[in-house]
């Protein structure tokens, strides 16, 4: 039989795992009683060792005034969780921003000491999900693990897969390390470049450039973990609409030809001359293309040719294929090749970058739609396909005509911003005033009405995890208000769950949009949003 210590984790998992074991001796130090209080206080004790070793060495650093703060937040997420690393990450930029950005001894709202603050949350915050949540992985195989072990027959075969499991899980957190470190090792050096040329100068704006790449590939990563842990959950929910196919593998092919050119590589496009109508959610078809153009671009040679083409075949389904000229898959990896955490190439120069999350997260959403994806090697050393068949829609509905999109700055705008964290707040504000816009700010939600009232806003732009009252609560207090009910209520919110989406529309929110989120984005939804008509 296999026993349970007390916080709950299998005494029968017999790991040879250094990380596992020294989780589970350090949570077996705390009575279970005090754990949310103990695993929670962590936070400000990570930041403050951090910063005591930091001030002990660089107490005036010019470059990287957060460096060991990464250190410390990656420790508590591990083995505290997701909850108490993201806690760590809002007290270390607190305390890095106090302690080590001038003017030191208090809180530095320049315009340096704010980018880099902001860039150290987004950066931190995920590093902090990625190890909670492989933390959260390894804790759930262990458990896995230990049920096996009661069915002598299921040992055998569990013995196998827990072996993979540790392999992969070794691949990934190499592949985690690489993938982190280049963005960081980027904004870290383009931060230092910038502290150091004339504003405004083109050495200045090629850094920002930079620095605004690598944010948005740390959010592509940390997107990806989180569409994948959603799809194996089953809380992915598409919003279906009839889609033309063929208009999106179209619009796919041209979104990624600059990639193709860029590697040398060539892609053919090959359309049926009539329109393919499915049944289905057309951003996530978009994302299924996507992925695998994408997967052909990086792992075929230079010189080679990708084609792309669409059919329909003669059970009812619109078949998609992706082939290429390439090397092929490895005939080791090509059954588990859907699985999440797989890549062909492990090679140490990485000319591939990414998790090997991308074909996972094709097979969810094709099996979301009721279809099937596949891959075969073609003949040795001639490619490999890839082939995605999704039901052809039968409803014969007409395809629905796309509204005209208000521009995204058709005017100035009063626009409320009700948000706790002061440095997001501030940033927005700024960000907003540059394209024309009258802004006003509220830390929480009852200032937020009370501003409402006397301010008179056409947009609020609210948070979700305020203090007290939160957003929903904000956003049904302004709907029940006359004076309030007719301004345009945007949630801008980090809670992005399809049931955090529900509960925002449910409570009056016009729209909901996710944290980090672009200004041209937010100037289109307001413009969009904005020019709906409103019910009495």
């Amino acid at each position: 039989m296999s026993g349970r210590r007390p916080n709950g984790l299998p005494t029968t998992v017999d790991s040879t795992d250094f990380a596992g074991r020294a989780l589970r001796f350090l949570q077996s130090l705390v009575p279970p009683g005090f754990r949310p209080a103990v695993s929670y206080a962590s936070a400000p004790a990570g930041a403050l060792f951090a910063a005591t070793i930091q001030y002990a060495l660089l107490p005036k650093p010019s470059v990287a005034p957060f460096v060991f703060f990464y250190f410390s937040i990656a420790f508590v997420a591990w083995v505290a969780g997701r909850g108490p690393g993201l806690a760590t990450v809002l007290c270390s930029a607190v305390v890095g921003n106090w302690l080590f950005l001038e003017p030191y001894g208090q809180f530095s709202v320049t315009s340096p000491a704010l980018t880099a603050t902001v860039l150290f949350v987004v950066s931190s915050g995920a590093v902090a999900l990625l190890c909670a949540g492989f933390r959260d992985a390894l804790l759930q195989a262990q458990r896995t693990a230990a049920e096996l072990r009661e069915d002598k027959d299921a040992l055998r075969v569990a013995h196998e897969q827990l072996r993979e499991l540790d392999q992969r899980k070794n691949e990934f957190l190499g592949v985690l390390s690489h993938e982190l470190r280049n963005p960081l090792a980027a904004i870290r050096m383009s931060m230092s470049i910038a502290a150091r040329v004339v504003p405004g100068s083109n050495d200045a704006r090629r850094s920002f450039a930079v620095i605004d790449r690598q944010v948005r590939q740390l959010t592509r990563l940390v997107d990806d973990l989180l569409d994948v842990t959603r799809i194996s959950r089953g809380k992915v929910r598409l919003q279906h609409e009839t889609v033309d196919l063929r208009a999106l593998a179209t619009q796919a092919a041209q979104d990624y030809l600059s990639l193709f050119e860029k590697n040398g590589l060539q892609l053919d496009v090959s359309l049926e001359d009539k329109p393919l109508l499915v049944h289905g959610d057309s951003t996530r078809i978009a994302q299924i293309l996507g992925n695998l153009l994408q997967n052909a671009a990086k792992f075929t040679s230079q010189g080679d040719r990708t084609t792309l083409s669409i059919k329909r075949t003669d059970d009812g389904f619109a078949e998609v294929s992706v082939q290429d000229t390439g090397p092929g898959i490895p005939s080791d990896v090509l059954p588990s090749i859907f699985e999440p955490f797989v890549q062909a190439e492990k090679t140490l120069e990485r000319s591939a970058s990414g998790l090997g999350l991308g074909l996972a997260l094709v097979k969810g959403l094709v099996e979301l739609h009721g279809g099937s994806v596949s891959a075969e090697n073609l003949a040795p050393g001639g490619g490999a396909k890839f082939v995605v068949c999704i039901p052809l829609d039968r409803r014969k509905l007409a395809r629905p005509t796309q509204a005209a999109i208000p521009t995204a700055r058709s005017r100035a705008r009063r626009v409320l911003v009700v948000e706790d964290n002061i440095d997001a707040a501030e940033s927005l504000k700024e960000a907003l005033e540059l394209d024309s816009h009258t802004v006003a700010l509220a830390h929480t939600g009852s200032e937020g009405i009370q501003k409402a009232r006397s301010f008179k806003p056409d947009v609020v732009l609210c948070d979700i995890g305020l203090p007290v009252m939160n957003g929903f609560e904000v956003a049904k207090a302004m709907r029940a208000d006359p004076e309030l009910r007719s301004a345009t209520l945007i949630a801008v919110s980090g809670y992005a769950l399809p049931e955090d989406v529900e509960r925002a529309k449910a409570s009056g929110f016009d729209l909901h949009l996710t944290k980090p989120i672009e200004l041209s984005v937010l100037e289109r939804a307001m413009a969009e949003v904005s020019a709906r008509p409103r019910p009495p």
